[in-house]
């Protein structure tokens, strides 16, 4: 075979070589990027089981915009109870690779399935209220955190939550009768505290006596450190909150030796106000006595 030839076909092979590889990269250029997938493992250190000690944080009569907790592996530890406030939320873990979380609704016989970090919680709370008088009350266990988020509300909860953060609030400095003798039973006023342009207050009624006897308060009237003069009517001022024997909760049917909570509202717009006398009359069984209170510290 002469050079000429072998040289042609020498170049006859590089050419289809070249010619291949430039087809293989267009090929591979134009085929789409597979996609890669997944499988949903459980977590190594998921168990299901509760743990020894289950403490448990109750926001049932609160009322925040958001609650974060710190979840614990191993066991369900965490036992939660939202506000009862609250008539919807939004659950969002934290974003960390190894996160995860599970839920076991109180009363259930399993709990959810864990859900990674990129997982969505979907309606894993749902069946953890029981009834609209409960709160959402659930176990957790994952790693990382998981932060509730307040979305509506339930109105005639969220007040009784803002009137029991109102109260907590502010020192409690009980205050007996100055004058009068409420025998058989004792009134003691806790807290006065600013609300707008109110006064609001609570305090105890005590039965002393070894037998049911009903209480009922009379008209009251208040004067504040401003001189300002406030009268309260028969069946306003102080109320026994769901009295059951009394449309306007001026009465009350107290047992023995059982601390009963009532409340006072005083129409007071005026502002500067710190300290403000009271006075009720109320009847014990046939006995009818008159109660005043000296310099009440308003907070």
């Amino acid at each position: 075979m002469s050079d000429e030839s072998r040289y042609g076909i020498q170049r006859g092979l590089f050419n289809s070589f070249c010619v291949f590889i430039i087809i293989a990269a267009l090929y591979q250029s134009c085929t789409p990027f597979r996609t890669r997938t997944t499988t949903t493992r459980l977590p190594v250190t998921y168990q299901r089981r509760f743990c020894d000690e289950n403490p448990l944080n109750d926001y049932s009569n609160r009322n925040p915009d958001h609650i974060t907790v710190t979840l614990s592996d191993q066991c369900f530890a965490n036992h939660i109870k939202l506000p009862l406030a609250w008539d919807s939320f939004f659950a969002q873990k934290s974003q960390n690779p190894d996160d995860w979380a599970s839920v076991w609704c109180t009363g259930h016989t399993l709990p959810s399935e864990p859900r990674m970090y990129y997982q969505d919680m979907a309606n894993i709370f749902q069946g953890c209220r029981e009834s609209t008088e409960q709160s959402d009350d659930f176990y957790l266990e994952g790693k990382g955190t998981i932060t509730f988020r307040r979305t509506s509300t339930r109105p005639q909860y969220a007040a009784k939550a803002q009137e029991n953060e109102v109260e907590a609030t502010y020192k409690v400095t009980p205050i007996n009768p100055s004058s009068g003798d409420p025998a058989g039973y004792s009134l003691t006023i806790k807290q006065c505290y600013r609300s707008g342009e109110k006064i609001l207050c609570w305090g105890i009624a005590t039965n002393k006596t070894d037998a049911p006897t009903t209480l009922d308060f009379r008209e009251s009237h208040a004067v504040d450190d401003e001189g300002n003069s406030i009268v309260n009517g028969y069946g306003s001022g102080f109320m026994f909150p769901g009295s059951s024997i009394s449309y306007n909760g001026g009465s009350e049917h107290l047992l023995p030796n059982v601390p009963t909570k009532f409340t006072v509202t005083i129409n007071d717009p005026h502002l500067n106000v710190r300290r403000i006398n009271i006075e009720v009359r109320t009847q014990w069984e046939r006995r009818e006595d008159t109660l005043v209170y000296k310099d009440v510290p308003v907070q």
